[in-house]
């Protein structure tokens, strides 16, 4: 009885252990989608900078056939599908659980939701999502809309119980 005790408590350790593992692999998959799109974003702005000033078509075409490469490079879904999957690994049934006690919330407010759920805080999010602060912030609204959150409620605290 004592060992079978000994084997659970360890088999719950490394349970635990590898748990937090996928966590931190979660977190660093995030923060990676988010500099991604950062740097690409940047650089098709860039891009669209130097298309203005030069008028060389040469050069012009260049710069074209750079922003075609970034613009196909640039880590919308395929990332997010990648992201998905680790998530659902750490948080199992996070989707199935906020889509039934709330769902009016969009694909879009889900994958928020996801991000929120990981501590990624607003400025990551809006690389992840490819949309601006404003947009977080209202989407922040709208959510919390949906939710029935009171303003003195937090949004982070009540997605972490899913």
């Amino acid at each position: 009885l004592e060992q079978k005790q000994k084997r659970q408590e360890a088999e719950k350790r490394k349970a635990r252990k590898v748990l937090e593992a996928k966590e931190r692999e979660l977190v660093a998959t995030a923060l990676h989608i988010s500099k991604t799109s950062k740097i690409i974003g940047y650089t098709l702005k860039r891009i669209d900078e130097l298309l203005k000033i030069h008028t060389e078509i040469e050069i012009c075409n260049d710069l074209i056939h750079i922003k075609k490469d970034l613009e196909l490079q640039s880590p919308k879904h395929d990332n997010w599908e990648t992201f998905k999957l680790l998530f659902t690994e750490v948080h199992k049934d996070f989707f199935d659980k906020l889509k039934e006690k709330h769902p009016s919330l969009t694909k879009t407010e889900l994958k928020f939701s996801a991000y929120l759920r990981i501590h990624l805080d607003s400025s990551q999010i809006s690389s992840a999502l490819h949309v601006t602060n404003e947009a977080i912030r209202k989407n922040r609204y709208r959510i919390r809309k949906k939710l029935g959150l009171s303003p003195k409620e937090s949004l982070e605290d009540y997605i972490a119980r899913f």
